[in-house]
This record gives structure tokens, C-alpha cells and sequence, in this order.
């Protein structure tokens, strides 16, 4: 709980291999939270997929990299150098953020955004770790799992916590950031202190554009026994109100109540107006111990000068995948193709279905006529076979006629004597 997780995030441009869809994306392997009491896991995360390093030949003297300038394409090696994937990867990038972090507290960085304008500051733990979440960027659009397979994330879930991170909305550097910065290291609060409060309005009078003001809250305390359920022992609570609008108030990390389970806690206001003014409360909920240390610090628009480096068209703000072409391209890309594509395989079918459909018109023709031509065999057949018949039946009647006189002779004779019988019975 007081470590900083992080999780590993698609890098980009050549470090990117085939099919990865960009530094917005998780990585599969990527561990994913929550812990076993609830807390979010991972706390950032940092390009780990694919990263290009230097790689030990104890057994080659001299220098390590190849010497035509080449460098191995992502998951390759060539001579002193190769590119891994891995979320120790990853958590070496945010070693060397937390290690400018406390350069940029060392040199004194935070008085105006200059070298030495502030004094020496030694920063604890806890301070590092809240700028550095502090200025994380919920910009990530999903976890990559290959295939087209993506999954959903959303700001302070257990994919990405609280997203990635960026040193450009983490501190001020003037001109080169978009962010005022100001933060208190070592605070301490009792059991049964009333709230801390802390006062910052917004102030773009000098140029800078920022959208938001980010609060973060961060402790280190006692550690609890492994496997535990309630792994928070001394809790805080972080919220924040905005002046005249005291009824709204902004609770941390995405919830609309206090948080009792982190011992990180984030708010995050959008839209924050210039000259509109903040009020931030810490107090101590419930504490184990008799108090609590704790680092607070709070990024946005506090009277800083616009930042000249143009930061904000970043491969994140400009929705640019990994490959140097915008998201919107490539999908534009795709649909044209896409189209094209259906409109071919549409053509091709309609093609097809017309050749089909002539080949049966032709079957059917061919069908018809050899019908026909049997109707007009049968035809031709039946009458000849008329004519025939025709021709054969004078001679059928001339036999009959002669077998029927001879007939009607015999039956003439014989009716005669009958008759005259008939007339001779009286007597």
C-alpha cells in the first residue's frame, strides 16, 4: 500500500510491434487490481510494451552498440541492445520520473518554475508519489488483448488506476508545462483534529490553459499483516468545495462518498474557471496511531505562463495510435476500404447472380424449343397416323356391306314361311 504499483502500457512509433494499437492501450499482461482489501491497483502506468534497452555481454569487451547505428525492431536483440516487453519495463520509466521528481524539489524547480527560485527540499516518499499521481492522465482507451479484442477501462479502475503518467501536468516548468503546481510536504493530523483546510483559486491571467484542477492526497503509515482484508490503518479523507457553491462537494477517486479504503486519494475537477476559488479538506477519519503524516498537492491554472513547447498536441490529446497516423485516419482508412471492399463483393455478386440468371433464361429457351420441337413431332406422328386411318376405312365398309346383304337374304327366306304359318294356324 505504501509501494507505487505500476502497470504496462504499448509504447510507440518503432518501439511498437505489428498489430499493437498504440501508447493508449494496456498491455495483456499487464497485473491487474483490485488487492485483496479493495484498494486500486495499479497506481499509474508507464510504456512497457515495447521498450528498448541496453543489454549486458560480459564477454564483449568495448562498445555495445552496433555499429552500423541500427537498432532491433520491437521484441528483437542486435549486439548490445534489445527490446523487451514487461511491466519491468515499465516501472524502471516512473524509477526515473520519481527521480526528476525530487530533482525538480532538490534544485528548488517549484518557486517559479525555475532552477533555484526555491530552496533545497528534501521530499518525502509521499510527496513524490502524489505528484507523480497527481498528474496522471485518465486518457487510456483500453486494454489490448490481441485480435482486435479490446476491454474497457474507465478512470480509477484496476486496469489502469490512476492512469499514465505525465510529468508535463505533474509540475511547473515555466513556459514548458501547462500546469501551476503547489503542493505541502509533511502536514500531520491527529486523532480528533478538526479538517485541514487549504485555500487555491484559479488564475489564467498569464496565458495558461489548463482545464482542471487535480488534487491529490498521499500518506505513508505502518504496515499491515499480509492478507489482510482491512489493510488501512490510519485513514484520511481528502474532499474539496468550491467557494460560493459550498453544497457541492467533490469526493476522491471517482466516488460520490469518502474513500476508506486507499491510502491514496485523488479529486479531480473539470471545467475549473478562472478566478473561481477552492477550498481543500484533509482530516483524519479514524487513526490507529496517534497521527498521521501526510503530503498534499494540487495541480491547474495558479497565475503561471503559458507553456511555448505546445505539449498539448501530444500523440494522447491528438487520439494518434502508436504507428504516427491519428486514430481518426486510420478508422477513415478502414471504413473507405471497407467500403470499397463491400461495393466489390456487392458488384461481384450482382455479377455472378446476373450470369446465373441469363444461364437459366438460356436453359429455359433451350427447354422451350426442344419442348416444341417434341409438340411438333407428336403432331406431325398424329396426323400421319390420321391420314393412315382415313385411307383404311372404305375398304372396312365395303366388307361390311358385302357380309351384311347375304344377311338380310337369309333373314327375308326364312321370315316368309313363318308368316304363313301364322296365317294357316286357324285351321
Amino acid at each position: 500500500k505504501n509501494v507505487l504499483s505500476v502497470g504496462a502500457s504499448h509504447s510507440y512509433g518503432y518501439d511498437l510491434a505489428r498489430g499493437q494499437l498504440g501508447p493508449s492501450y494496456v498491455a495483456s499482461f499487464s497485473s491487474r487490481g483490485p488487492t485483496t482489501d479493495g484498494r486500486i491497483a495499479p497506481d499509474v502506468v508507464a510504456p512497457g510494451k515495447y521498450i528498448l534497452s541496453a543489454a549486458a555481454r560480459p564477454n564483449s569487451p568495448g562498445a555495445c552498440d552496433p555499429l552500423d547505428g541500427d537498432v532491433p525492431q520491437a521484441g528483437e536483440n542486435m549486439e548490445g541492445l534489445f527490446s523487451q516487453a514487461g511491466s519491468s519495463m515499465s516501472a524502471p520509466l516512473v524509477a526515473g520520473a520519481a527521480a526528476l521528481v525530487r530533482q525538480y524539489f532538490e534544485q528548488g524547480w517549484y518557486g517559479d518554475g525555475t532552477k533555484d527560485s526555491g530552496s533545497y527540499l528534501n521530499p518525502s516518499g509521499a510527496l513524490v508519489k502524489a505528484t507523480l499521481i497527481n498528474g496522471a492522465q485518465a486518457d487510456i482507451r483500453g486494454v489490448d488483448n490481441g485480435s482486435g479484442r479490446i476491454t474497457e477501462v474507465a478512470a480509477y479502475d484496476n486496469n489502469a488506476g490512476f492512469g499514465r503518467v505525465s510529468l508535463t501536468d505533474s509540475l511547473y516548468v515555466a513556459g514548458k508545462t501547462g500546469v501551476g503546481f503547489r503542493f505541502w510536504d509533511g502536514e500531520r493530523l491527529f486523532d480528533g483534529d478538526v479538517a485541514r483546510t487549504y485555500e487555491v483559486t484559479i488564475d489564467k491571467s498569464r496565458g495558461c490553459d489548463a482545464n482542471d484542477l487535480s488534487v491529490t492526497l498521499a500518506w505513508i503509515e505502518e504496515g499491515s499483516p499480509p492478507g489482510c482484508t482491512k489493510c488501512l490503518l490510519n485513514d484520511l479523507d481528502l474532499y474539496v468545495t468550491e467557494r460560493g457553491k459550498d453544497s457541492k462537494v467533490y469526493h476522491p477517486n471517482g466516488r460520490s462518498i469518502k474513500d476508506h479504503s486507499n491510502n491514496v486519494e485523488r479529486v479531480v475537477i473539470d471545467g475549473a474557471e478562472d478566478g473561481s476559488s477552492y477550498t481543500i479538506y484533509v482530516e483524519a477519519y479514524n487513526l490507529n496511531s496517534l497521527s498521521q503524516k501526510y503530503a498534499l498537492v494540487a495541480t491547474g491554472c495558479f497565475g503561471g505562463r503559458t507553456n511555448t513547447l505546445g505539449t498539448a498536441q501530444n500523440v494522447f490529446s491528438s487520439q494518434s495510435d502508436g504507428g504516427g497516423g491519428s486514430d481518426s485516419t486510420n478508422r477513415a482508412i478502414i471504413i473507405v476500404c471497407a467500403s470499397v471492399g463491400g461495393v466489390i463483393v456487392v458488384c461481384l455478386c450482382f455479377a455472378l447472380f446476373r450470369r446465373h440468371q441469363q444461364k437459366s433464361k438460356k436453359k429455359e429457351k433451350e427447354k422451350k424449343a426442344t419442348q416444341k420441337k417434341v409438340a411438333q413431332k407428336k403432331a406431325t406422328q398424329k396426323k400421319a397416323t390420321q391420314n393412315t386411318k382415313q385411307k383404311e376405312k372404305p375398304h372396312k365398309n365395303q366388307k361390311a356391306e358385302q357380309k351384311g346383304k347375304p344377311h338380310k337374304k337369309q333373314t327375308g327366306e326364312s321370315a316368309a314361311p313363318e308368316s304363313k304359318l301364322k296365317r294357316e294356324r286357324p285351321r
